[in-house]
């Protein structure tokens, strides 16, 4: 989705900066990913503090509330940020088209254990 999302935004983008894009796409690809991990990270931790709230540990005002909000928060980020690179040298750079979750949990394990 993310990456169907970024072929959407470079089909628009002028030939200037698409120029600009194919002369350092790594980087920018780094730099949209990265950004979309500060998204996850901040829904992930704003969705904590709700949760917590509605079960009467604000998070304001418990240690223990705020301790397991940001742990969580920091392992959904963490893990976003470790797959989402995986998937796009995977599914976009070996591959034509997507693959499925298991095709891709085949290939995932096989390239981290091969790396």
């Amino acid at each position: 989705m993310l990456e169907k999302l970024l072929q959407f935004v470079l089909k628009l983008l002028p030939k200037p900066l698409k120029k600009i894009w194919d002369k350092n796409e790594s980087l920018w690809r780094y730099c949209y990913y990265g950004a979309w991990t500060t998204v996850v990270s901040m829904i992930t931790r704003f969705a904590g503090m709700l949760i917590f709230e509605r079960l009467g540990m604000p998070v304001e005002q418990s240690a223990l509330a705020s301790g397991l909000n940001t742990t969580v928060s920091q392992i959904i980020t963490i893990t976003f940020a470790f797959i989402t690179p995986v998937w796009i040298i995977i599914n976009v750079i070996h591959s034509d088209h997507l693959m499925s979750a298991p095709q891709f949990g085949q290939k995932f394990v096989s390239f981290v254990c091969n790396s």
